[in-house]
């Protein structure tokens, strides 16, 4: 059975197994406040997730355009050429 700590709006801003301090509120396991407060988190878990699929899309789509850029382009700006070979460097030194 948790003991929780709530915000001013009455919020669950903290969840423990045994009481931690004075005041510490008990609930029951399935308080309806609680259950909430566990679907709050597995949104934010699941949205958390879903950024950062997203970022390692942007960064596939970068390493894709720097490199289309470069063999398509011989004139390509020099710090492009110079990223592609720093990276390739690095993807090197993880095989």
């Amino acid at each position: 059975m948790p003991y929780i700590d709530k915000d001013e709006s009455g919020k669950i801003t903290a969840i423990y197994g045994s009481q931690q301090k004075d005041g510490q509120e008990y609930i029951q396991d399935d308080d309806p406040l609680l259950i909430a407060h566990y679907i709050d988190l597995q949104r934010i878990v699941e949205a958390e997730s879903i950024k950062a699929k997203l970022v390692g899309i942007d960064i596939q789509s970068i390493r894709s355009i720097r490199e289309f850029i470069i063999s398509k382009y011989p004139d390509a700006p020099d710090y492009l050429k110079e990223h592609e070979n720093a990276a390739a460097i690095e993807r090197e030194k993880l095989k």
